[in-house]
């Protein structure tokens, strides 16, 4: 091996994990060269570069050099938008919830009852606005009203009449695995992940949506956030 390999060879080596940061081997959303596990205000991140003036520091979180959000870990995070770290680092929204503005709120479409996010268009519980049991001969909830039974474009589950090809909470099935978590979307009765379009407003975004996450979309419901998906578009 002659003189300069063999430096590049032990130069690898020495830098670890920290070269991850600069090649994405992390491979959890964007890498960031330069920062990773940057400091707060004033900081200096640990591989060249420092952190930007009021970078971000929360629940473990590096400040933001070259990133313009959060760091967490090895990655550059919209903490603002990102279920696995809605407003801070490592805080996980429910499945039944989603990330706006870093708070962990109802998915559209769902509702906030007795502490829990719920579908008043086909829960017999709380069908409809005014949350009303369904009971009797129209004991079954489809589009919000108390019905007798399901229309045959809907699936029932239970009382509840959905549309498994695209309900996140019964996706492609009725029990429990049918509800896709926090960070999946129901796409043709499959629960498919996704991310945030980091740095990305509108459609397309090839740099932000790539590799397993090339699809860029709109989340269901919220068309102001942008998502990369894997697979197609709900």
């Amino acid at each position: 091996m002659s003189l300069p390999r063999l430096s590049l060879f032990v130069a690898l080596i020495a830098c670890g994990a920290a070269c991850n940061a600069i090649w994405g081997i992390d491979g959890d959303y964007r890498e960031v060269p330069g920062a990773v596990g940057g400091a707060g205000e004033g900081g200096t991140g640990n591989v060249g570069g420092t952190a930007n003036t009021g970078g971000t520091s929360s629940n473990g979180g590096g400040g933001n050099a070259g990133c313009g959000y959060t760091m967490c870990g090895n990655s550059c995070v919209d903490v603002d938008r990102d279920p696995r770290h809605c407003g801070g680092c490592g805080n996980d929204c429910k499945d039944a919830e989603y990330c706006s503005g870093g708070e962990c709120v109802c998915r559209p479409g769902l509702t906030l009852i007795d502490g829990n996010c719920r579908d008043t268009s086909s829960d017999e519980k709380a069908c409809g606005a005014a949350q009303e049991e369904c009971g009797g001969s129209t004991d079954f909830c489809e589009a919000g009203m108390c019905v007798a039974a399901c229309s045959p474009e809907s699936d029932a589950c239970g009382k509840k009449c959905v549309d498994q090809q695209t309900d996140p909470l019964h996706c492609g099935s009725c029990s429990t695995p049918g509800e896709c978590a926090t960070i999946e979307v129901c796409v043709a009765g499959d629960c498919r992940g996704w991310r945030p379009a980091l740095g990305c407003t509108a459609c397309p975004c090839p740099d932000a949506c790539t590799g397993t996450f090339a699809t860029c979309c709109s989340y269901p419901g919220d068309a102001a956030l942008v998502i990369c998906v894997d697979g197609d578009c709900p």
